[in-house]
């Protein structure tokens, strides 16, 4: 995967990407006619997460950006963290770039507010924006998330229950420093366990 940013003599669409629409073929087919009918070259800024998972979305992008790519319309993608995603674009826009979003995203605005991110960019950037919708669905992301934490705690729960129940069959086999020796690493077992459960649940 690309990482250098480099400009030919067309203006760009800078494609703001969440990490969910990594290598969605419908919708790199939508960038690229919009590629076109602008004449622009094509940046996809693509969100990451988490890091661990950088490899992984970077593959995707790969083959987003091979459908993309055609006519000779230069196609970039570049991944960076979600939680850098403003630092990065001020670092990338140049004035005369257009800037796409999914019209679903939002931004925060104070403590309790939230505003459209098409809002925000055209308020920050003074350019045009263009919002696609229909491919981003947070609702969709916030049940997986509820039910992926349901399944971790659930796990966790039981992983605990059962060190619970093997220090109390040590605590009665065992006295003195025997105990507490086997105390101590029943905790530090159980530690590693829920650890290891929750990469498993959480990748």
């Amino acid at each position: 995967m690309e990482t250098g940013i480099e400009t030919g003599s067309r203006k760009r669409l800078i494609v703001i990407l969440p990490e969910y629409l990594a290598g969605n073929l419908e919708l790199a087919n939508k960038v690229y006619w919009m590629g076109i009918r602008e004449h622009r070259e094509i940046l996809y800024l693509t969100l990451v997460d988490e890091l661990e998972r950088r490899l992984t979305v970077s593959r995707s992008m790969a083959t987003m950006r091979a459908l993309t790519t055609g006519n000779g319309m230069p196609v970039t993608a570049v991944l960076i963290e979600t939680s850098s995603w403003m630092n990065a674009l001020k670092g990338i826009f140049h004035p005369g770039d257009v800037i796409v979003c999914q019209d679903e995203q939002t931004v925060k605005d104070g403590l309790f507010r939230t505003l459209p991110l098409r809002d925000f960019l055209i308020e920050s950037f003074q350019t045009t924006v263009f919002p696609l919708s229909g491919f981003y669905q947070p609702q969709k992301l916030q049940v997986k998330t509820w039910v992926r934490e349901i399944v971790f705690w659930t796990g966790a729960l039981i992983l605990m229950a059962g060190f619970f129940t093997i220090d109390i069959h040590f605590a009665r086999l065992a006295t003195g420093m025997a105990r507490t020796a086997l105390g101590i690493m029943g905790i530090v077992l159980e530690l590693g366990a829920i650890l290891a459960w929750s990469r498993v649940v959480h990748r």
